[in-house]
Order: structure tokens, then C-alpha cells, then sequence
């Protein structure tokens, strides 16, 4: 009767370690999947943080101009969250996205929208410390071919080549895949949705550089526009310069706006 007990153990045995082992390899799976997840950069979304709310003023329009003044604070929208900005004109938007104030428990703090509110502002690319896995762009050496940041996250260990090339400034890498390129936290200009800036090209007279002539005013400019004019031009700018935020031109933020350009990362 002995060698029955003994096989029926040694089955009960067998099979504990076989559920023990299934158990290891669920784990490890999982354990695996969360690594992976925990290893790609999060998608571009509109913050949700405890405690932290956004305050921006509401544009009225006068005479058919969209405008912020706002001496008695009726068109001051408070407590608000980014869901709530998302539904206002694009003209309030992009105001707020530039000149909106952050509360964070109480205390206001001026800027901040543009990175807090990433969806809603339309700043994900630049702005973001991630990897935007919706854009495809053409990789560089291959005929009509065309990934994503995923793509290049695999193949950066493999080929350093496609790194080192899709990752220069202006590529599709650079544009899309901050965090693959090892961008995060460097300084860089905006590009929010509706914002250009307006300035003046210098002109040399009588071997001195002057900013008074209409014909060299330079509009609907990007950052990296003025960031090819001359030294003096983007001094000029980056204090008298314009923004134009859905058509309403403000003046001065260009040296916020253009922080790279400008040189003012630290400010």
C-alpha cells in the first residue's frame, strides 16, 4: 500500500511546483508590462494635480477687436481647470496660454498654463518632457519610409546612427521625441497654436543700426525665425517686440516666448 502514498505525494508535489511556477511567470509578466509601461514616456495630456487650479481672463470683443482689459476683473475666470479653458474662443486660449496664472493652493504664480495645460495649449511637442507616440515623420537614408518615437526608441541602442541623426534640431526626432533624444529639460522656445511674433529687421544707417524703417518689419514670425537674424535684431526683439496671439498684437513677452532665442532660460 506504500507505493500508491508515495506516487500520490509525489504527484501533489509535482503539481504544487508547477502552480508555484505558473505563479512566477504570471508575476513576471506583469512585472515585465509594468516596467515597460513605466519605461515610456506619458502621452500628451492636460494636467490634473491636487490642489492646483488656472486663472485667465475671458477676451471681450470691442468694435471687432478681441481684447483682455479687464480694469474691474468681470471677464476674470478663476478656479477654473484646463477641460474648462479647452471650451473658451481660441483667442481666450492662446491668451491664457501665455499670460495666465497657475494657483497652487492659494498662491498665484504667473505663466505656467502653456506647460500645465500641454493638450489645451497645443504644447506638447516642444514644451513637453515626452514622447509624442501620434506623430510619424520620415527617417532619414530611407526612401518613403516613415516611424514613430517608438521606433526610435528601439532601434537608438541598436543603430546610434539614427539617434545621433533623427535627434538634430529641426528632424522629426527633435520635434516629437523629447525624451528619446535626451531633450528633457533643456531650453527651447514655444510654439503654441494662434501665436506668432511681430518685430523689426535693424538697418544699418550711417554705420548705426536702426529700427525705425516700416519696411523691415518682419510678421507672423516663429521663434526660429528670429533666432536667424542678427544678434542686434534679436536684442531689439526680445525687449520691444510684439506677440500675436489669434491676431491681437501685445506688446513685449517675446523674451518669455522665445526663451532660447532670447537667452533667458534662467530669468
Amino acid at each position: 500500500m506504500h507505493p500508491p502514498i508515495i506516487t500520490q505525494n509525489i504527484i501533489l508535489l509535482v503539481t504544487m511546483k508547477l502552480s508555484i511556477v505558473n505563479i512566477l511567470v504570471v508575476f513576471g509578466f506583469k512585472l515585465l508590462a509594468n516596467n515597460v509601461a513605466a519605461d515610456e514616456p506619458e502621452t500628451c495630456v492636460d494636467k490634473k494635480i491636487g490642489g492646483t487650479k488656472i486663472e485667465y481672463t475671458k477676451g471681450t470683443v470691442v468694435d471687432g477687436v478681441t481684447t483682455f482689459a479687464d480694469p474691474f476683473g468681470k471677464m476674470l475666470r478663476t478656479d477654473k481647470k484646463c477641460k474648462h479653458l479647452a471650451k473658451e474662443s481660441p483667442k481666450t486660449i492662446a491668451n491664457a496660454c501665455v499670460f495666465g496664472k497657475l494657483n497652487i493652493e492659494g498662491d498665484l504664480v504667473l505663466g505656467g498654463v502653456a506647460d500645465y495645460c500641454k493638450l489645451t495649449c497645443g504644447t506638447c511637442v516642444i514644451a513637453a518632457c515626452a514622447d509624442n507616440y501620434d506623430a510619424i515623420f520620415p527617417i532619414e537614408g530611407s526612401l518613403n519610409k516613415k516611424k514613430g518615437c517608438r521606433w526610435l526608441r528601439k532601434n537608438q541602442e541598436k543603430n546610434l546612427y539614427y539617434k545621433s541623426l533623427m535627434c538634430e534640431e529641426g528632424k522629426g526626432g527633435y520635434l516629437h521625441c523629447k525624451q528619446t533624444c535626451g531633450l528633457c529639460g533643456t531650453c527651447v522656445d514655444n510654439k503654441i497654436r494662434g501665436v506668432k511674433i511681430e518685430y523689426s529687421k535693424g538697418k544699418r544707417v550711417n554705420g548705426v543700426t536702426v529700427f525705425t524703417d516700416p519696411s523691415k518689419l518682419r510678421t507672423n514670425r516663429k521663434c526660429k525665425n528670429l533666432a536667424k537674424e542678427s544678434s542686434k535684431t534679436i536684442a531689439n526683439a526680445c525687449e520691444f517686440g510684439k506677440l500675436n496671439i489669434e491676431g491681437d498684437l501685445v506688446l513685449g513677452g517675446i523674451a518669455d516666448y522665445c526663451k532660447k532665442t532670447c537667452d533667458t532660460c534662467g530669468d
